[in-house]
């Protein structure tokens, strides 16, 4: 996952919206719960899921951390792990610019 359409389009990636059917317009506070068949569908896409690659992790906030770490336990089940106990390697440059209004 990537948090800029740059990256995505460049490594032909998808960014952390895409991936977990986030809209960019929707508060990170207030995240509506998937429907029925979103939710079968990202569960059958993502059920064997080991690995997650997150570049450009710092502009990436705590609240869309959080988001992440929800989203995917919701979508696989698994409540009892942080990101549901998947491996998972975070890139960035941290002398970049910091994460827009977050943390």
């Amino acid at each position: 996952m990537a948090s800029a359409c740059k990256i995505t389009f460049n490594t032909n990636g998808l960014t952390i919206h895409l991936t977990l059917n986030i809209s960019i317009q929707q508060s990170l506070f207030d995240l509506p719960k998937l429907s029925t068949d979103t939710l079968n569908i990202l569960t059958c896409r993502y059920e064997k899921l080991q690995l997650l690659v997150i570049d450009e992790i710092s502009f990436v906030g705590a609240r869309m951390i959080n988001v992440i770490n929800n989203r995917l336990k919701f979508i696989t089940h698994i409540q009892f792990y942080f990101f549901r106990g998947l491996d998972f390697i975070m890139t960035s440059d941290f002398y970049q610019a910091p994460s827009m209004k977050d943390n």
